[in-house]
């Protein structure tokens, strides 16, 4: 970041994008905006709103009243963050779920892939990734990215757990 207002927002965004609350949106949407206009060459800042506009996509926030399309715009910010940084592991996440949520299924498990292969550590997009194997019921790829994301990081959001209630499910 070239300011720290910049970092801040974005240090922000990381700490309230664990909790989903709704209310914070409006004030984040409009941090991260003021940070790409002064700072944009930082790509974590794009990766950020390109993860926001997910959330507008996947559990509404935004209230309808966005004037743009929030898939489509989570396309171009986390495209325009590799652009910047190919090693900006959050953009791989954005643009992961904003391939699936587009139902292009195949981009979506590439993007996750391709972001692992820059940090094998990154439990966010194993989670994620775990959990679209999940979906597509490829429990031999599923079940050890799931466990070994909750291994690392006991933290994560509690929804990936999904796919382990799909597999168990599943089978019986």
């Amino acid at each position: 970041a070239a300011s720290l207002r910049s970092y801040e927002c974005v240090v922000r965004f990381r700490q309230r994008w664990r909790e989903y609350d709704p209310s914070e949106y409006d004030d984040m949407r409009a941090c991260l905006e003021q940070t790409i206009k002064a700072d944009p060459g930082y790509a974590r800042a794009y990766a950020s709103l390109a993860l926001l506009d997910m959330d507008a996509v996947r559990f509404g926030f935004g209230g309808g009243q966005m004037a743009i399309d929030p898939l489509q715009e989570a396309l171009e910010y986390s495209k325009r963050a590799l652009d910047i940084d190919p090693g900006e592991t959050d953009a791989y996440l954005a643009l992961s779920m904003a391939y699936w949520f587009s139902n292009d299924f195949d981009a979506s498990i590439g993007a996750a892939r391709r972001g692992l292969l820059v940090d094998p550590n990154n439990t966010d997009l194993m989670a994620e990734l775990g959990l679209r194997y999940a979906f597509q019921e490829k429990w031999d790829m599923s079940q050890p990215l799931i466990a070994e994301a909750f291994a690392r990081n006991p933290a994560l959001p509690s929804g990936y757990r999904i796919a382990n209630f799909q597999f168990y499910y599943m089978h019986g």
